[in-house]
This record gives C-alpha cells, sequence and structure tokens, in this order.
C-alpha cells in the first residue's frame, strides 16, 4: 500500500523527459519526506532566492552532506490504491487498509485523507479527528474541514512525520532543479 520510493529513482526515470512526457508517467501528486534531516528548509529549493553559509558554493551547489540527504529522501505518490474504500478518499494512517500507510505509533489507523477539489487537478487535505493531529504550514487542521494544498506545503502527521506536497508540476520542477545542481 502507498509505494514509497526512493527521489534518486524519480531522478533517473525522469531524465530527459518534457513535462508532458513526464505527466504521462507521474500524474498525480507526491510527498516528498525527507529521513536524513529537512534539506528542502536549507537550500535553495524551497525559495526562489539564494543564501549560502558555505563561502565559495554556487548557486544551485550542493554540499555532499545536503547530497547525502537528497540520496535518502522518500517519495509517496498520493494515489488511490485499486482495493481499498471509499473511492474518493486517499486514506493515509496506520492501519493496513490505507492508500498510504504510516506505520508509526503516533499516527492513528485512520489519520488523515487526500480528496480532489473542485478545480482542476488540485487537492485538499481532510484531518480524520486523529488523536495527535495534522499540521499544514504548522497549523493544527480541524477534523473534517477542506484544507485547500500548494506546492511546498509542510504536512506534518502527528508530532512525528514531516512531508512536503508537490503537485505533479511541482514534482517536475523539483526533479528538474536536482538534475541542474548535479544530483542524480
Amino acid at each position: 500500500m502507498g509505494k514509497f520510493r526512493p527521489i534518486t529513482e524519480y531522478l533517473r526515470e525522469a531524465a530527459g523527459l518534457t513535462y508532458s512526457l513526464f505527466l504521462e508517467k507521474y500524474e498525480h501528486p507526491v510527498l516528498i519526506w525527507p529521513q536524513a534531516g529537512d534539506w528542502m528548509d536549507y537550500t535553495d529549493f524551497r525559495f526562489e532566492t539564494y543564501v549560502s553559509d558555505i563561502i565559495n558554493e554556487e548557486p544551485g551547489d550542493i554540499s555532499p552532506h545536503t547530497e547525502s540527504q537528497i540520496a535518502e529522501t522518500m517519495v509517496i505518490e498520493i494515489r488511490k490504491q485499486e482495493s481499498s474504500a471509499p473511492s474518493n478518499m486517499i486514506c493515509v494512517g496506520r492501519a493496513a487498509n490505507n492508500d498510504i500507510v504510516l506505520a508509526n505509533n503516533t499516527v492513528s489507523k485512520l489519520h488523515t485523507y487526500f480528496l480532489m477539489s473542485g478545480q482542476e487537478d488540485s487537492y485538499v487535505i481532510v484531518d480524520a479527528n486523529s488523536t495527535n493531529g495534522t499540521l499544514v504550514n504548522n497549523i493544527r487542521l480541524e477534523a473534517y474541514k477542506n484544507q485547500p494544498l500548494a506546492d511546498r506545503d509542510y504536512i506534518q502527521f502527528g508530532p512525528s512525520i514531516q512531508m512536503v506536497y508537490l503537485s505533479p508540476q511541482g514534482f517536475f520542477d523539483l526533479l528538474q532543479q536536482l538534475h541542474r545542481s548535479g544530483v542524480s
């Protein structure tokens, strides 16, 4: 359920693809789950302006430490699994019957879910009255209230699982930035 894949696999598969070809393969939004530090917070991937604490580092250059963090990052496609119900919700939680399973005791059995919004290719997230809550950009969601999502929104499931939401376009742009920076 909810296939987790390293971002490096997507980098290899997306190399040289145009956006339209990329969309043929990856039509769903994704969650980016850094495993070894939140590299998106400390590089120009989060912000358009460039700031570096490292002297002589060129914009786009990535330190070896950051590159190793990127290599350990997982990607989760936000998509419905064929065997799960209900059909209009992409469910996230600890229980095995969810579309995206987060095996962590701070995550509720059904923690939250994603819905397509009325706008083309945009999604909302809804907290399913989870015990430890769902936060978007550090604001706790009200139970059962739709929260629209935008590229690079930070989502926190309970106290310990933090991910970044990306639309297909946003994911393509991130992969292009990583390619230009020499990450493979």
